[in-house]
């Protein structure tokens, strides 16, 4: 089981019931600035609010399993890879953008960087559109074509990488250790 937030943090059923008092039957925790490793016990699936003073009902907490925590540092590092994604590749010494419709428009022109309907210089904005690259030839649009495979590569494989890390992890603490430093 995993509950983080609580001051101090706890990982066991008995540990959050000798931080609970008896008569009150709350569970502090440590600001809003945490992440709060549970569900709501009234709404499957559902994280539910602190009061506004830093305590929750226990009766409210369920804690996550393993597997639970695994899920969840799944979509962290999947959040993580798409805000990477999102800050676009550079290209001498310009960034440009990586979003769905920039991967669709620069494979769709380097798939047809040979045709004799292309034709070159290509102007092709940044990712901020403060400022454009000139795209020679058919060489030129295939290298920043590469450059932009090539940072999304990196970081989905970087990615992956860490998934696999987390699926062989057979406790918390392993999990706990996995850091995405990306």
């Amino acid at each position: 089981m995993v509950v983080i937030g609580l001051t101090p943090q706890v990982n066991t059923d008995a540990e959050l019931t000798a931080l609970t008092p008896l008569n009150d039957d709350i569970v502090y925790h440590n600001g809003d600035n945490s992440v709060y490793m549970y569900y709501s016990n009234h709404i499957v699936g559902e994280f539910i609010p602190d009061n506004g003073v830093g305590v929750w009902k226990k009766e409210d907490l369920v804690a996550f399993t393993l597997s639970d925590y695994k899920n969840y540092r799944y979509k962290e590092i999947d959040e993580r890879t798409s805000s990477l994604i999102s800050n676009g590749f550079v290209y001498n010494s310009k960034r440009f953008s990586l979003s769905q419709n920039a991967q669709i428009n620069i494979l769709g022109l380097d798939g047809s960087r040979n045709d004799p309907a292309l034709s070159y210089p290509i102007e092709y904005s940044t990712i901020d559109d403060l400022d454009s690259y000139s795209v020679i030839d058919s060489v030129d649009l295939h290298t920043m074509y590469l450059a932009a495979l090539g940072t999304k590569k990196y970081y989905v494989d970087s990615g992956t990488i860490l998934k696999d890390s987390l699926r062989i992890a057979i406790n918390e603490q392993d999990v706990q250790l996995i850091i995405d430093n990306r």
